[in-house]
């Protein structure tokens, strides 16, 4: 098995019977990206300190049990992650940590509604999202501050020049148009 390669895996707790399906890139100190207290506080997660989890790895306690199931190309484990979450119902089984199903793409991670952290969203019409007063007010005060830096000046000042090299060719003014052009 080339370990670096992707890996789908289980984590089981005894003290509380319950387990964790989950895939990693190849990284071969990875434990999870769960955010699970409970699970957390017996298996610390991906986020905590290298040395923990490298430590954690090489003395897995007693009652704990690490189970790699299947190494590949990392598009092939997350299908697999996804489909051995789907048949144990993992966001829904009070017998797992998971509290989301694998989307089998996107780098595992489910996205919109299905994530767990997903509040209503934002659209992605943009420009209906600039008129909404709250995104006016921020917009414009983010401007106001841009436009007194450098390079604020800097593109203020090349903007202007190309809207007055636009305006030159179109009428032969740079400045506004004149109606005593024609004569």
């Amino acid at each position: 098995m080339n370990k670096d390669k992707a890996f789908v895996y289980i984590w089981y707790v005894s003290a509380t019977k319950k387990s964790y399906i989950g895939s990693s890139i190849g990284n071969p100190h990875y434990t999870h990206s769960s955010t699970d207290k409970e699970f957390c506080s017996y298996v610390p997660n991906s986020s905590s300190p290298a040395v923990k989890t490298r430590d954690f790895l090489a003395n897995i306690p007693k009652g704990i049990t690490y189970t790699i199931i299947e190494y590949g190309a990392y598009d092939e484990i997350l299908m697999l992650e996804r489909k051995l979450q789907t048949e144990a119902k993992v966001d829904t089984n009070p017998d797992y940590y998971n509290k989301v199903i694998c989307d089998g793409k996107y780098y595992g991670f489910p996205s919109g509604e299905n994530h767990p952290l997903w509040k209503g969203g934002v659209t992605l019409d943009r420009k209906s999202y600039a008129q909404l007063p709250k995104q006016k007010v921020y917009q414009k005060a983010y401007n106001k501050a841009y436009q007194q830096t450098p390079e604020g000046k800097a593109a203020n000042k090349k903007a202007g020049d190309k809207r007055r090299a636009k305006l030159k060719a179109e009428t032969g003014f740079a400045r506004g148009y004149s109606k005593a052009k024609g004569s």
